[in-house]
């Protein structure tokens, strides 16, 4: 009898560690699984932010990081909207790869010229927003003049291709025109690119 619950008791221990083993496996496994998940999550909400081509924030991103500046920040904040001069001559004529060159090449001059905070974003097509936390009128429209000339500068060459590449800015702060809204300013903004253009 005393071998046989010895026996029984061995068998006990054995399935004990089995079922420790098998939960710690299943443990492993459910946190492996979890952090894919996350991981993918993350990923998705990087990729619905992100623009593909330039890798700046697209419109949406933009706008909701854009309407939250003006929230928090008090006093000046300013908005820049810019887009390429004559860019479907340049789709047209060099094709639609060099057009992407274009792109990219403009996004990595802007963004190389802007403050850390500052945030850059492709609105849709051939147009860009710069959102300015505190800076005001005249500091916006020293970096839309400093943006022009370094975009003016791009040496096109490496497109495979010669052709100019310019753009046009417009400038809106908080506070002109009784501006408050993120919204109102971009308008602004929007209807100072047109008369730029």
């Amino acid at each position: 009898i005393l071998s046989t619950e010895k026996q029984l008791e061995q068998k006990n221990n054995q399935n004990l560690l089995m079922l420790i083993a098998l939960g710690a496996i299943l443990m492993v496994v459910l946190l492996a699984w979890t952090l894919k998940i996350i991981r993918q999550k993350n990923l998705f909400r990087l990729s619905s932010q992100l623009d593909a081509l330039t890798q700046l924030s697209n419109r949406g991103h933009f706008v909701a990081c854009g309407m939250q500046q003006f929230e928090k920040t008090q006093g000046d904040i300013s908005v820049i909207l810019f887009d390429m001069d004559h860019f479907k001559n340049i789709n047209d004529g060099f094709g639609h790869a060099s057009g992407d060159w274009v792109l990219k090449a403009v996004s990595a001059r802007v963004k190389a010229l802007l403050p850390k905070a500052e945030m850059l974003g492709r609105l849709g097509g051939e147009e860009f927003a710069i959102c300015l936390p505190k800076f005001d009128r005249h500091e916006a429209l020293a970096l839309a003049e400093s943006c022009r000339a370094a975009i003016a500068a791009i040496d096109s060459l490496p497109s495979g291709f010669a052709f100019p590449i310019t753009a046009s800015f417009g400038v809106a702060s908080r506070g002109m025109r009784e501006l408050k809204e993120f919204e109102d300013t971009l308008a602004a903004a929007d209807k100072a690119l047109y008369f730029s253009k």
